[in-house]
């Protein structure tokens, strides 16, 4: 949240079976002696009072609709979210009881929100959220709530912390290493968002590139679903990273390495291109390097091979960044070694030759 707003409502005191019993006119007229904590658009800064406010205003928007009907009707009913909903206290019998503290007795109250329900008013299942967290990942769905360039936007960072953390609208953004002890360097960007309030908690979290979700709703004193998250999340991360990797296109050593080892002198024309390329074989895979440039080369067909993201080179940064992937590499035929290769689609030009010197 940008707005520069202060973290919660002035919505004292409350109802009895409502937190914020109050329209958004009268909450207007309490806004007027409420000063910023920051200058808009600068620093992000939690605001359920942000939140609240933002939908308050489009509530006078919609005809004769209110903030809560309007998202049901648009939002949770398309999607099938039948579970879900803005008045617990309708749901009062199927929400576990809990306490707000070690004493047994201190029993969490439910209760509707109000004015700040957009904040933090709505109830839900896990069974629900997994349909939420499914079509957010990309499952195809009929009911088309948000365009496709609209969800991209909702896994973008718009603000980096100074301790390397991402805030993005509405999510979080993390980072899992779940080979972290092993050094790999395999990593997942996760985006989560997660809440507490009076004795129950829920979280949200989505690892798109793996098409894993993670729905966590509990009911304790702390209302800590984070900590859940993180104990089983780099588990799951790990598994199915192994599992997709198992399924996925795997490298492919040509059958007579040998044949392709050597050097190569460029022989059109490639102005950045002054000392000799070579081709290696390192660790069980082929690799090719051409002055700044070094992919790992898996058999197609023949004598031609293709660059891919295999081994220290999976989605490694300098390889992806300058469009290495799955350039065809074609050697030309020869008796024992290779006496040359051409590629098409790398240099400025288009076309290029090498020709073996060793």
């Amino acid at each position: 949240m940008m707005s520069g707003l202060r973290r919660e409502s002035p919505c004292y005191p409350p109802g009895a079976n409502n937190l914020c019993p109050y329209n958004t006119s009268t909450m207007l007229k309490r806004l007027t002696h409420v000063q910023l904590v920051t200058s808009p658009d600068s620093t992000p800064h939690y605001s359920n009072l942000g939140i609240s406010l933002l939908g308050g205003i489009l509530e006078t928007r919609m005809k004769n609709e209110t903030f809560s009907t309007w998202i049901t009707k648009h939002i949770l009913n398309p999607l099938k979210m039948f579970d879900t909903g803005f008045e617990p206290l309708k749901r009062k019998n199927d929400i576990p009881i809990t306490n707000l503290a070690d004493n047994i007795t201190d029993i969490a109250k439910v209760v509707n929100w109000g004015w700040s329900t957009p904040a933090g008013g709505m109830y839900s299942t896990v069974n629900d959220l997994g349909k939420l967290s499914s079509y957010l990942l990309g499952k195809p769905n009929k009911a088309y709530v948000l365009k496709r360039n609209h969800l991209r936007k909702l896994f973008k960072p718009e603000y980096i912390y100074s301790d390397s953390f991402a805030q993005g609208c509405p999510f979080e953004v993390g980072y899992f290493d779940p080979y972290r002890e092993q050094q790999k360097r395999v990593g997942y960007i996760s985006y989560s968002k997660d809440g507490a309030i009076f004795g129950y908690g829920s979280m949200m979290a989505m690892i798109p590139e793996i098409k894993l979700g993670f729905n966590i709703l509990v009911a304790e004193p702390a209302g800590s679903s984070a900590d859940t998250f993180h104990t089983v999340a780099p588990v799951f991360i790990k598994a199915f990273d192994q599992l997709l990797k198992r399924k996925g296109k795997q490298y492919t050593l040509p059958p007579d390495p040998s044949y392709y080892v050597g050097s190569y002198k460029l022989v059109t024309d490639w102005p950045l291109v002054k000392t000799p390329s070579t081709v290696t074989l390192e660790d069980g895979i082929l690799y090719l390097k051409i002055v700044w440039f070094k992919a790992p080369l898996t058999f197609s067909t023949d004598t031609t091979l293709l660059t891919g993201s295999f081994g220290k080179f999976n989605k490694h940064c300098p390889f992806l960044g300058i469009g290495l992937l799955k350039e065809k590499v074609i050697f030309d035929l020869g008796d024992k070694q290779a006496p040359g290769f051409h590629m098409s689609g790398i240099a400025t030009y288009g076309y290029i030759q090498f020709k073996r010197i060793t």
